[in-house]
């Protein structure tokens, strides 16, 4: 037909992309019995009818045309088709149009040796129509097929582009994100792409329609000599072809969708920018006209650290605006006029306001008193106001508060509800530079020893350093319940970081000679977030009852009969170095969609078991233990035991505490429970055909039935098991007795067809040492059964 130069010229070299966007179908029918055009020689007998249309079809591509291994970059490809049959012959032609090869592939695929029977016969007219029917959905197949995944993609730009927008926090005191015109720019971008994507959609499915209805109406013609031999075929390619339209009009309504979000986030960036714009000229005005002066003074309290062991005072913070022309030193605090009229003067009892302020600038001490600020004896005020004048000696309470900002931001809570302290990362700020001579350790060990009178410090710089004799936990411990300057007892007594959890009377001991033994049950109870339990690989745990388990996130997956199924996430530095190399595939980053640093951590999948069902646990495990080895199972990763506890508050579990042992708990809300660790799938078999598409071409379902064959390679060797001990090697016959979808995982899912499928859920397995004529007494018992 010569309306298909219309179909092919959009391949060609162009000043624009907008050819892309045309779609359109022809066709010709000639039933009749001409008597020029007919050449039988040639197969041509006149009676026939021609096609011609285009399809599209997204594609992940890179620049040289080949599938891209890296991040995802979609385009929408294009595909001219023009069909010719001949009613009386059968005779065929296809020409296919495209910038690629994989049609011609599947079409190989369907008419070669691999491809079914039926649709490589062309002996009669019939057959030669089945042929085509099997051309045309396999050209149906391809422009309805990734379509899903094409706005699964730009759903995840406008997400990862515009998360903070919807769900960051905004206000004074939340990190937000700046936005620019490059984020309009990129929004605009992706509503562009859905608009042509929902474009596309509604041409294929308007030609999708046209075919189907060209055939509809060619087997209700009375000049088509196959209607009545082929009616059942042409029905059943009917069918398919409503079911194509039907997928594609559901994807028209995602992109509709979508479009309607894109547009609702381009106009939040707008807003944004509009505020971001407002903000710096309210800053710039404020910098041109400031007004009056305003110092909002702060006070700093260590309880532990007061003379007579009592709680002090609580002193809100204070704001005072002067009008006038006052100067106040940068050392002295501000108080409100209320407080300084119930203030007398040092040297007098004049009540006037004025003159109660200049009693309390000139007598800071009683002023401190009054405002509940506590004193040493002999020394300055515990509590002392927030400055950053530098030659003053209210710096260290500086200090002191930047430890605890510090120590707050590294602080993370358990899912039992007990905070833990990301180490790496606070110790690594305890080792930068604060300032171009001092590292913040250093102020801070200057903050702790800040009242002794000898020079220097009584312990060596070299027992902070990274070594096994490394102290710097403990003196992290010491600061955090305000006596940090008891550090040396500790480096006298041999007692290092690799030590913790220490004795609550060790530590008594150690504070007994400095007057300090009442502080061993705060160091007690703090010292447990800076020794958070370790995950290592094929575990069992030992740890304490009181040891905090890190775990961030804990999500249930299943439940079954006799235990739970949850994904657990785990920060990285607890996860030790065999179990990050076990579980690389695992590791994900919690701000990946943020501008915040990296916060990398391990998920796992963590199986639960009651005390009820401690024998299934067991058996589990054991099983677990023998087949670790073997490549067909889901990775065993370790065990361990806690205890869970309910509280009052709804009455929800808040988490764990780990226990190495069973035992009873004096709590009547305690329970323990027996947990597996195990590598996290992503979906079992089951789910995984409801979410997945089958296998088209020939080596999709090659690699599939190669992922899934792997199955039966684990049942094997569970069948026919073998344990090495030293020289000895025993083997025996084992049964899993659980195969079922439900306990067949795919492990790695790449959401492009790639699978790799394990069994799990041996704890119903069993095991039975081998005899020599086993083999023979089960032909006996199947003859037996025949006769």
């Amino acid at each position: 037909m010569p309306s298909y130069l219309d179909f092919v010229a959009v391949f060609g070299i162009h000043n624009h992309i907008r050819e892309p966007r045309f779609s359109g179908f022809r066709d010709q029918t000639l039933l009749a019995k001409p008597s020029k055009l007919r050449v039988d020689s040639l197969g041509r007998s006149g009676r026939q009818f021609q096609l011609c249309w285009n399809l599209k079809s997204p594609g992940r591509w890179s620049e040289e045309g080949t599938l891209q291994p890296g991040p995802e970059k979609w385009s929408i490809r294009q595909g001219a088709f023009h069909h010719q049959f001949d009613v009386e012959h059968g005779t065929t032609l296809w020409i296919v149009t495209q910038p690629g090869l994989d049609i011609k592939e599947r079409i190989q695929d369907v008419t070669g040796k691999s491809g079914n029977a039926e649709d490589r016969k062309f002996s009669t007219p019939e057959e030669c129509l089945k042929s085509t029917f099997a051309i045309h959905l396999l050209i149906g197949h391809w422009a309805t097929e990734k379509w899903r995944r094409y706005f699964q993609w730009l759903e995840d730009k406008i997400e990862d582009e515009t998360f903070l927008l919807v769900y960051g926090a905004r206000g004074p005191d939340k990190d937000i994100q700046i936005y620019s015109s490059s984020n309009l720019q990129k929004a605009q971008e992706i509503d562009e792409q859905t608009n042509e994507a929902t474009m596309a959609l509604q041409g294929n499915a308007d030609v999708l329609t046209s075919v189907k209805d060209f055939y509809r109406a060619l087997s209700e013609n009375d000049d088509f000599p196959l209607g009545n031999s082929c009616s059942s075929d042409i029905g059943a390619f009917l069918r398919q072809m409503e079911s194509f339209i039907y997928d594609s009009k559901m994807q028209i309504a995602r992109g509709k969708l979508l479009g309607k979000i894109v547009a609702a986030r381009k106009t939040i960036i707008l807003q944004h920018l509009a505020s971001q714009t407002t903000e710096k000229m309210e800053a710039l005005t404020m910098t041109q006209h400031p007004p009056a002066q305003s110092l909002t003074p702060k006070v700093c309290f260590f309880p532990s650290q007061l003379s007579n062991g009592q709680t002090p005072v609580s002193v809100r913070t204070a704001r005072l605006t002067i009008a006038g022309r006052l100067f106040f030193p940068t050392f002295t605090p501000l108080i409100p006029s209320c407080i300084a009229h119930s203030i007398p003067t040092c040297r007098s009892g004049l009540s006037d306001p004025n003159a109660s302020l200049h009693a309390l600038l000139a007598c800071p001490t009683q002023a401190s008193h009054r405002l509940g600020v506590a004193h040493r004896p002999g020394g300055g005020p515990v509590g002392r106001m927030n400055t950053r004048h530098a030659s003053t000696p209210y710096d260290h309470t500086n200090n002191l508060c930047e430890f605890n900002t510090r120590l707050s931001e590294c602080t993370r809570t358990a899912v039992c509800g007990r905070p833990f302290v990301l180490l790496e990362k606070f110790q690594q700020w305890l080792r930068s530079d604060a300032t171009s001579t001092n590292t913040n350790l250093s102020l801070q060990l200057n903050a702790a020893y800040r009242d002794r009178a000898a020079p220097g410090l009584p312990i060596p710089d070299h027992i902070f350093e990274a070594s096994p004799n490394c102290c710097l936990l403990i003196f992290c411990i010491l600061q955090t319940i305000g006596r940090g300057e008891l550090i040396h007892a500790f480096v006298e007594e041999r007692k290092r970081d690799s030590q913790l959890p220490l004795p609550r009377d060790d530590v008594a001991e150690i504070l007994r000679p400095h007057g300090a033994s009442h502080l061993a049950s705060a160091f007690a109870e703090q010292q447990h977030r800076f020794c958070p339990a370790t995950f290592e690989h094929r575990m069992p745990a030992k740890w304490s009852k009181d040891s905090v388990i890190p775990i961030c996130n804990k999500t249930p997956i299943n439940e079954g009969g006799t235990a739970h199924l949850w994904l657990i996430d785990v920060p990285e530095e607890f996860v030790g170095e065999g179990l990050r190399k076990e579980s690389s595939r695992s590791r994900f980053n919690v701000n990946a969609r943020t501008n915040k640093a990296p916060d990398w951590r391990y998920e796992f999948a963590l199986k639960t078991f009651t005390s009820a069902d401690q024998k299934v646990f067991e058996n589990e495990r054991k099983a677990f233990e023998c087949l670790k080895d073997h490549k067909g199972m889901v990775k065993y990763l370790g065990w361990f035991k806690s205890v869970e506890c309910k509280h009052a508050n709804g009455d929800r579990p808040t988490g764990m505490i780990a226990c190495p042992a069973m035992g009873t708990v004096a709590c009547p809300d305690h329970h323990t429970t027996c947990n597996i660790l195990l590598e996290f799938a992503d979906m079992d078999l089951g789910v995984y055909f409801q979410n997945r598409l089958p296998p088209a071409l020939s080596k999709e379902v090659e690699e599939f039935w190669k992922a899934l064959f792997a199955i039966a390679d684990a049942v094997k060797d569970i069948h026919n098991f073998k344990e090495n001990r030293g020289e000895e090697v025993r083997e025996y016959n084992g049964w899993h007795t659980d195969i079922k979808p439900d306990n067949i995982l795919n492990v790695e899912d790449t959401g492009a067809g790639i699978c790799k499928f394990k069994l799990a859920d041996p704890g119903f397995a069993q095991f039975e040492p081998k005899k020599k004529d086993f083999h023979l007494r089960l032909l006996y018992c199947v003859e037996r059964m025949e006769d």
